[in-house]
């Protein structure tokens, strides 16, 4: 078995990699049997975001015939946020009301309370994470300042644009993709880092996440006035983001669970982004605003933030993709949450649904389905909500029949709204 120390190192390494505005304790310890690791921090982000890095480090071995673990030469790893008062009233302050209230009535609503919990969590670390790096940003920024400076009016010099520029819009991540067809200047591969451009190998083109500056900074590249898009050709210009508003945004769509959906800006030049997240089971709009200085001022649900009274200064994605799954033997509140399953399940690839049962005797409906690790689950269908079957010894299950079968994709209708 590897040193547990040299593990501790390892898990201590990628944990500050993966998480730099959040400081571990990761602790460990040998026994004459095996060996153990815990660590800990103060709440953000989640317990279950965290374990999904330390627990690929665990080295644990399993009976074969009974599944429990044998003795000797294991090493547990153990992840549990010590969450600081501070950390905790911020969730809860956070948390809905109602789903709080039903968890204290009845503790069977514990996995949704705790989806929620840590979703929270998440998302206050990537606030935290968002003004550490504009605070790492604007000390490199006074850093560099004069050598930008330098390099900018150096740049200026060049009369002629290069013909072999190309600029791409990646509307789907938001980005610019520069390229040439030939080794550009010392000077001009300056000035692409300091406009916060990056080499992408794969595409053989600098990168950046889209901002009104950097564009025009590839267009001038290129010596083009316009992204060559008509449909830009009537838009109004783009209002320009201060600096630390763009390190908060750009940190916030760096994450790989935000689609981002649209940007506004009000009066005082706050800015409202509008995006969803992914990685839920029921991905809804939820808006984070900043102000000029870059400081998180509100979050929440999209529909509490009233957008119609903002200008909308960027739109990222002109639809979304549904997949509407309706049946008439099932109420709207069921038709609805399974359509939000299955398009959760097309878009992350976690499971397949494969039948539908129902039975006269219960007020749910049975849907079968296969996870990704290739294991057959059952889910109960309640009205807008649902739980996992793993014991079916309190129904009976004789009394169940199939009313779909989803391998034969009938009755699903693609559709976009």
């Amino acid at each position: 078995m590897a040193d547990v120390v040299e593990i501790a190192k390892q898990i201590r390494t990628v944990l500050k990699k993966e998480f730099p505005a959040t400081k571990f304790s990761v602790r460990s310890e040998r026994y004459s049997l095996g060996a153990s690791i815990r660590v800990s921090w103060d709440g953000l982000p989640s317990t279950a975001t965290v374990s999904t890095i330390t627990d690929s480090f665990a080295k644990v071995r399993y009976c074969d015939a009974t599944g429990e673990i044998l003795s000797g030469g294991n090493m547990f790893i153990t992840a549990q946020a010590s969450e600081t008062d501070e950390v905790r009233a911020a969730i809860m302050e956070r948390m809905d009301q109602e789903l709080i209230e039903q968890y204290e009535q009845d503790h069977s609503y514990f996995r949704r309370y705790r989806e929620e919990y840590n979703r929270i969590a998440d998302e206050l670390y990537a606030e935290r994470l968002a003004k550490w790096q504009a605070k790492k940003a604007e000390r490199k920024q006074s850093q560099t300042s004069a050598e930008t400076t330098m390099i900018t009016e150096e740049v200026a010099q060049i009369s002629e644009p290069s013909e072999s520029v190309t600029i791409t819009l990646n509307e789907e991540k938001n980005g610019i993709e520069v390229s040439f067809g030939s080794k550009p200047a010392p000077e001009v591969l300056a000035q692409l880092k300091a406009h916060g451009f990056r080499w992408f190998q794969p595409k053989k083109a600098w990168i950046a996440k889209q901002t009104p500056e950097r564009l025009g900074f590839a267009q001038s590249l290129s010596g083009e006035s316009s992204t060559g898009d008509p449909s830009t050709d009537s838009q109004p210009a783009e209002p320009q983001l201060t600096d630390a508003q763009q390190v908060a945004l750009d940190a916030r769509l760096s994450k790989p669970n935000v689609k981002p959906l649209r940007l506004f800006q009000d009066k005082d030049g706050h800015i409202i982004l509008e995006c969803v997240n992914t990685s839920l089971e029921t991905p809804y709009p939820f808006c984070f605003m900043w102000d000029i200085a870059g400081n998180q001022k509100r979050s929440g649900a999209a529909e509490k933030f009233e957008l119609e009274k903002y200008t909308l200064i960027r739109e990222y994605q002109n639809h979304v993709e549904h997949t509407v799954f309706s049946h008439p033997e099932l109420t709207s509140e069921q038709n609805k949450y399974i359509s939000t399953r299955l398009a959760h399940w097309q878009k992350t690839g976690i499971g397949v649904p494969v039948r539908l049962y129902k039975s006269d005797q219960y007020d749910w409906v049975l849907l079968e389905c296969i996870h990704r690790d290739g294991k057959t689950m059952y889910m109960r269908i309640f009205e807008g909500w649902a739980d996992f079957i793993y014991n079916f010894t309190f129904i009976n299950r004789d009394s169940f029949v199939p009313i779909h079968d989803f391998t034969t994709e009938q009755g699903m209708i693609p559709c976009t709204v």
